[in-house]
């Protein structure tokens, strides 16, 4: 019963932050070409593996989430 209430609450969480921008500092990992970071406020954010990306923060718009339901940004 707690893992539902923190699933609804997380997918409440990121729907009230869509369309928002936010600064993400991205990881060094490379999941499949791709890697992620987090927000400010502790939103993970995944986009293509880019080496010049890693430990740097970056500002990102939060327009969509993968199937995992992390958000995606392409357009960095």
């Amino acid at each position: 019963m707690l893992h539902e209430l923190s699933a609804g609450k997380k997918s409440s969480f990121y729907k009230q932050n869509k369309d928002r921008e936010v600064s993400v500092l991205f990881e060094s990992d490379n999941s499949g070409g791709r890697m992620h970071g987090f927000s400010e406020n502790y939103i993970k954010v995944g986009t293509r593996f880019n080496p010049d990306l890693i430990n740097r923060i970056k500002k990102v718009r939060l327009t969509g989430t993968d199937r995992e339901g992390i958000y995606v940004s392409e357009n960095i």
